[in-house]
Formats: structure tokens, C-alpha cells, sequence
């Protein structure tokens, strides 16, 4: 009878942490998740895509591209939604790094917020963590705010509203008549006390 012996798939115990086969490359791709948050904030649904990554990393005016063509869903039916965060979670180490991130027991914080008006730089990576590398965009439903007007006093078709256009030398001229008004008015109320 054989004994099974137990393999050892531990990457601490790993002989293979040489410097040489861990090399920090720039990254093609990267894959990227939109997140959409409905109006009571709980997570509706989470696309996948990937994306190519030039040599300046994803340029501002691609991240605003990918911004308004990601504001609605087509299985919601004209539900729009707001752009509120960006986030990326890039592994940096250096490859002299390894062993010691895989031996800490508290790990860093890979997931950082970016502002949207800059280009996102993508770093060169270690290869076994470019699956890992991801952005994500984050989308709140808009609620459907209907304004009532305050000019209607609740009658359909109510009220007109007359709109008066004024230069700027007959607005001055009227601000000047309505301040003399008012001293006057305050003339006499300081006189009648």
C-alpha cells in the first residue's frame, strides 16, 4: 500500500521568490468595472470591460468618453445615473517586495480614489497581478425631482408671468428712483415718530 503524501501548495514555502522571474512590466490592459448604485443605494448590477492602457496610461478625455457613454443602463429604459467616484487598485511592489507582502499579516491599501480631471497613470506591475489591476467607476441613480412651479398657485394654465427687459442705464436709473423713494419714505416715517 502507498502512502498519500500531502502537497504542499504553501507560497511561503515556495523556492521561486528569485528576483529575476518577477519583473515589473508596463500593462497593456486593464480590466475596468462600472458600478451602479439605484436611488436607496444598493448595488443594481456591475459591467465588465477591458481597456486598453497607452504609454501616458488612460487620458482624461477617454476617462469622460467611457463616463458619458456609461450613464445608462438600456435594461432600465432612460434611468440616468450620476458619476460619483473613481477607484483603482494597482499591486506596485517590486519584486523584492513578494515575500514580504505574502508573510505580513496586515496588508497594505491597494484601492485608492483618483480625481477624475487628471489622466490615470498606469504603473508597471509585477505580471502576476495584472488580472488584478482594475478600475472602478461608480454611478448613483438621479432621482426624478419634478419642480413645481411657484408662479402657478396650483391653477393649470394659471398666471402669466410678464417679463420686463431692461438696459443697464434704465436699471440704474430705476435703482436710483427706488432709492430715492426710500429715504424719503424714511424722511417722513423719522418726522410722523
Amino acid at each position: 500500500m502507498e502512502e498519500e503524501e500531502d502537497l504542499d501548495t504553501s507560497l511561503e514555502d515556495m523556492d521561486c521568490w528569485d528576483q529575476e522571474n518577477y519583473v515589473r512590466e508596463p500593462m497593456d490592459e486593464i480590466r475596468v468595472f462600472f458600478v451602479y448604485i439605484d436611488a436607496d443605494g444598493a448595488m443594481e448590477k456591475i459591467t465588465k470591460e477591458t481597456e486598453t492602457v497607452g504609454d501616458e496610461g488612460i487620458t482624461k478625455e477617454r476617462l469622460l468618453q467611457m463616463i458619458q457613454t456609461k450613464r445608462q443602463l438600456p435594461h432600465r429604459g432612460g434611468v440616468k445615473y450620476r458619476f460619483t467616484d473613481l477607484l483603482t487598485f494597482h499591486i506596485p511592489l517590486e519584486p523584492g517586495e513578494l515575500e514580504d507582502f505574502i508573510q505580513r499579516e496586515a496588508q497594505p491599501d491597494f484601492l485608492k480614489k483618483l480625481p477624475i480631471f487628471d489622466s490615470v497613470a498606469i504603473d508597471p506591475s509585477i505580471f502576476i497581478f495584472h488580472d488584478l489591476n482594475s478600475l472602478f467607476f461608480f454611478f448613483k441613480e438621479v432621482e426624478n425631482v419634478v419642480v413645481k412651479s411657484i408662479l402657478k398657485n396650483g391653477k393649470e394654465g394659471g398666471g402669466v408671468t410678464k417679463k420686463i427687459r431692461l438696459t443697464p442705464e434704465e436699471y440704474l436709473y430705476k435703482k436710483k428712483k427706488s432709492l430715492k423713494r426710500m429715504v424719503q419714505r424714511a424722511k417722513m416715517t423719522r418726522k410722523n415718530v
